[in-house]
């Protein structure tokens, strides 16, 4: 499943990649909210919406919106085996540094009334507390390109999957 598939271009290249796999499914969905033009298919479902509708296996999000995290959705979706994201990781203008990528930042070290408990508890990651690890998956970053890259500046893009411990 992509969610915040936009024009459903990477879905669609997907199934041609991967179509001589009969029980490979890949479905994109989007609300629409940008009104990209829309060339493939893609469904109108929010993520929310279409991780709880199709209960996929794997999720892909290219190029989480800044400021938003949709992991938890997908982590609390108990098909889900993995998540993939692409884009600006940890920290950079994807999802949230904490709740997305587990990065910290000064304002989340600096809450003195949290009580022992909960400042362990906050400094375990949510994926991790959810059982999911992290993996860099650096050979397929290497072959990304984002619009930010030049001569002297490039790979800034990455793609991170988060794998269920349990199905590992």
């Amino acid at each position: 499943l992509e969610g915040g598939a936009g024009s459903g271009r990477m879905s669609y290249y997907l199934k041609e990649k991967l179509k001589k796999d009969k029980n490979i499914f890949v479905i994109a969905t989007d609300p629409g909210q940008w009104q990209l033009t829309k060339h493939f298919r893609v469904e109108p479902y929010t993520y929310q919406d279409a991780i709880k509708t199709f209960q996929p296996n794997m999720v892909l999000a290219s190029w989480m919106p800044l400021g938003e995290d949709w992991t938890n959705v997908m982590r609390r979706c108990e098909s889900l085996e993995e998540y993939l994201l692409i884009g600006e990781a940890d920290g950079g203008c994807c999802g949230c540094p904490w709740r997305t990528w587990g990065i910290r930042n000064d304002d989340n070290n600096n809450n003195k009334r949290k009580s022992k408990k909960s400042k362990r508890q906050s400094q375990i990651p949510g994926y991790e507390r959810d059982g999911f690890l992290k993996f860099y998956l650096h050979r397929l970053s290497k072959l990304q390109l984002q619009r930010y890259d030049s001569k002297h500046f490039s790979n800034n893009s990455q793609t991170v999957s988060f794998r269920r411990q349990s199905f590992m």
